[in-house]
């Protein structure tokens, strides 16, 4: 494993061991038995370390994604169902560098701590490849404006990782509070019911 590779896996084992704030110079270099300086020749700084995992956790949830919405169309028109499977197979992708954690995880704890720029990055680069879903979803649901479409995606990630969603409604917070799923049971028929469920509440949830 290269010098970066190191640093990039001991950066992803301190954020899943301890969140993304145990991440600092001096703790990563420990864990990957290397020199502070070696991330700033490497990287450029810490930041830079932060953007460049996100990345790697980010294509690699965004085309698996793509695979899955390209292999759906190709069967003719999809139901909700399938599009929301499609949406959460992805969740359960594990991290690029460990197993034993989700990849959505990762980028969940590395956009919360990291600063505007790496947090736009993402949301660029999120939006942009869930237009295509975006679009068959609205579809199915035309009574659904797209930043509704938005907010429940964002409800049905938090509900599948028991976050509280991002987003202003007390609302949506109550529905994604009723249907918050067990981390023991990683039962995907469970995050199924739950994204259907959330797609298709009646009323305005997004504030």
């Amino acid at each position: 494993m290269t010098n970066p590779e190191k640093l990039l896996r001991a950066t992803e084992h301190l954020i899943i061991k301890e969140g993304a704030h145990a991440a600092t110079l001096r703790r990563i270099a420990a864990t990957a038995k290397s020199n502070m300086s070696l991330i700033s020749y490497h990287f450029g700084g810490i930041e830079q370390l932060l953007a460049a995992l996100m990345h790697k956790n980010i294509d690699r949830f965004l085309d698996y994604e793509a695979g899955l919405l390209d292999d759906l169309l190709k069967q003719g028109k999809p139901d909700l169902e399938a599009l929301v499977k499609v949406f959460l197979l992805p969740l359960r992708l594990p991290a690029i560098y460990h197993s034993d954690a989700r990849c959505a995880e990762v980028l969940h704890a590395i956009y919360r701590h990291a600063k505007e720029p790496v947090r736009r990055e993402a949301d660029e680069k999120l939006v942009q490849t869930v237009e295509p879903l975006l679009r068959e979803l609205s579809l199915l649901l035309p009574e659904l404006d797209r930043r509704t479409l938005l907010w429940r995606l964002n409800a049905i990630s938090a509900a599948s990782m028991n976050l509280a969603p991002r987003a202003p409604s007390r609302d949506l917070l109550v529905v994604v509070s009723d249907k918050m799923i067990s981390r023991d049971e990683d039962d995907f028929d469970e995050m199924l019911r739950c994204g259907l469920s959330i797609l298709t509440a009646p009323g305005n949830l997004n504030g």
